[in-house]
């Protein structure tokens, strides 16, 4: 009976590949592509594409079965929900203003030229920070058009778009202060160098689920700031990130 055999190296697929694009037409949100770095006169701000490197860095800790890793993930999360939640409150507030009147249409704002970022991440979290600046980009063109239209007074505009703005640079600053020290359960147990090197580096391990207050662990030096706000454009139209 003659036998059968599978070319592996020519029939069966390859490897997967798959992404996504963001569209941006915002000036606020094109700043958070990127971020900024520190200068001595301006903080930092870590951008959608240092959040992913900082989220890929969390999973391959995960991979060695680091539970820092496991703790800073739940961080990421819920911070993603709490990002989540505060732009659900700001559309909720801009949907009021722009409830348009009868015989009064409110055309969409956009952009001429659209900011397209092509993404290609490693963690599904870095997609999920990617629809919310998306959601957030929506946003500042509602409360730019709501300020225009004189639905909106400028100082409510500029607050909802700096409230949002906040909101995002938070999320995307969760990932900083992870770092990989090889430190596995066992070595939390037998409390052995290992886990003395990763408590100087990312502070005592809870027992317990993440309550808010660990948001930055035994107040570690982050000089990264939230509040700055960012006045630089990238000078680009399309962006590549392979995170």
């Amino acid at each position: 009976m003659p036998q059968h055999t599978l070319e592996f190296d020519s029939r069966l697929p390859g490897a997967l590949r798959g992404g996504a694009v963001l569209a941006l037409h915002s000036r606020q949100a094109a700043r958070l592509i990127n971020g900024r770095r520190q200068s001595p006169s301006r903080a930092a701000i870590q951008g959608l594409f240092g959040f992913a490197r900082g989220i890929r860095v969390i999973h391959e800790g995960l991979n060695e079965h680091d539970p820092y890793a496991d703790w800073w993930l739940t961080k990421v999360r819920t911070e993603m929900s709490c990002t989540e939640s505060e732009l659900a409150a700001i559309k909720a507030e801009l949907a009021g203003s722009l409830d348009p009147a009868c015989g009064f249409s409110i055309a969409e704002t956009h952009s001429e030229r659209p900011m397209l970022v092509e993404l290609q991440f490693a963690g599904k979290e870095a997609y999920a920070a990617a629809r919310l600046l998306a959601n957030y980009d929506v946003q500042v063109l509602s409360a730019l058009s709501a300020d225009h239209l004189g639905l909106l007074d400028n100082a409510a505009c500029e607050e909802l778009i700096e409230v949002g703005g906040r909101a995002m640079r938070r999320l995307f600053l969760s990932p900083v202060g992870y770092q990989r020290t090889g430190v596995t359960p066992e070595d939390i147990d037998t409390d052995n160098e290992t886990a003395r090197r990763a408590r100087e580096c990312m502070g005592k391990l809870p027992d317990q689920d993440l309550p808010d207050e660990f948001a930055n662990p035994d107040g570690l030096d982050v000089a990264i700031s939230v509040d700055a706000v960012d006045t630089d454009v990238p000078n680009v139209s399309v962006l590549t990130a392979a995170q």
